[in-house]
């Protein structure tokens, strides 16, 4: 069959596979909110969102576990063209403020310490923290900062993830 115009061509594929996708035409979507708030979500969105339990001593940094653009999971990181633009440096990343006031150095050790247990590392100053935070690449487990944070599990999912935790740091 010959096709004059691409509107031909979309006419056979509508078709062959009709409600495939839409061309030409825009369809107007309008959410039902009330969907959303019938099901129990205000219910559940505190619980989902919060912060877990608070930490038995004080500790004055918070860890979180970040992703990196170029690694998607652990998979990414056997792909040695993203090792080569995104190596795991081992080192934990702090805001200048705090690398300041620790009095820590480019080649710097520093020791984590959290409720389940202590990690010891190489640190690097990132401007982009706020003072009281700290960060490591999820994508890694060299050196096992993950040790470091109690297991949560989303209620709703029930995925298991590591993402915060309150941590203490002291030169090592």
């Amino acid at each position: 069959m010959e096709y004059e115009t691409t509107r031909d061509i979309q006419n056979e594929i509508r078709k062959v596979l009709p409600g495939y996708y839409n061309l030409g035409k825009v369809l107007h979507v309008a959410p039902h909110l009330s969907e959303y708030f019938s099901n129990g979500l205000p219910r559940e969105v505190a619980s989902r969102y919060s912060l877990g339990r608070k930490s038995a001593t004080q500790r004055p940094f918070a860890l979180r576990m970040i992703q990196l653009i170029y690694h998607s999971g652990k998979l990414s990181t056997q792909a040695s063209g993203l090792m080569e633009i995104s190596p795991n440096t081992s080192r934990l990343r702090m805001s200048a403020e705090d690398f300041k006031n620790l009095g820590l150095s480019a080649h710097a050790r520093v020791r984590l310490t959290s409720d389940q247990g202590t990690v010891e590392m190489g640190v690097e100053e990132d401007r982009s923290l706020m003072p009281g935070t700290c960060a490591f690449p999820e994508h890694f487990n060299d050196p096992p900062v993950k040790d470091l944070m109690s297991l949560q599990v989303d209620p709703v999912t029930g995925v298991p993830y590591f993402k915060l935790t309150h941590v203490s740091i002291e030169k090592a």
